[in-house]
């Protein structure tokens, strides 16, 4: 019901209060510690991704407005451009994902959150990103078990290579949002510790 759910949360809130008591302050800079390393950790992926995201932008572009030229200007449309062009978009979007995840920039209903004290929307907000890793730890176990089984034995019509080399930004898109979730876990649950936003 409605009030074990406010219970549980004052629970959770009570349970990290409880770190200030003796012997927690230890485990409070532990914490601290591992995020700081954490955060470096995980800014240097995002400005890979980053990267990696507009070399394929700009891939893209190019191969789209290649396309385009061959098709209408010399009457001579490529085979592989569409292709390759679908399959960066595949890669734009894995990537972009994790990063969306990373800048809390995913479409959210937070409006009642949003009402709610800062400590329970913050505990709140923990919650549904465990939800997230759970979920997706499970589809990145199975997009990884489905791409070193089946993308191998499986070829591209136009490029003739191996799916794998396509399929293999499932499980890696997925990790990234792994990474980036279990990053803003951490970073509310330095709120709750040191209570700045």
């Amino acid at each position: 019901t409605h009030f074990q759910t406010l219970n549980l949360i004052k629970r959770v809130l009570k349970s990290f209060e409880g770190l200030n008591l003796k012997g927690g302050s230890n485990i409070k800079k532990a914490f601290l510690a591992f995020y700081d390393k954490y955060s470096v950790f995980t800014e240097a992926i995002e400005k890979i991704s980053i990267v990696f995201s507009y070399v394929l932008l700009v891939a893209v572009t190019l191969i789209a407005g290649l396309a385009v030229f061959t098709r209408y200007v010399l009457n001579n449309a490529l085979t592989w451009t569409e292709e390759v062009a679908r399959y960066c978009l595949i890669w734009i979007t894995m990537i972009g994902t994790s990063l969306a995840i990373r800048y809390r920039n995913h479409i959210s209903l937070d409006t009642i959150v949003q009402r709610l004290p800062k400590r329970i929307s913050t505990t709140i907000e923990i919650i549904f990103f465990l939800i997230i890793i759970i979920l997706i730890g499970v589809l990145a176990t199975s997009s990884f078990i489905m791409v070193f089984t089946q993308s191998t034995l499986r070829y591209s019509p136009t490029l003739g290579i191996t799916m794998f080399w396509v399929q293999i930004i499932l499980p890696v898109g997925f990790a990234l949002t792994l990474i980036h979730s279990l990053f803003i876990i951490l970073e509310d649950i330095k709120k709750l510790l040191t209570g700045k936003s």
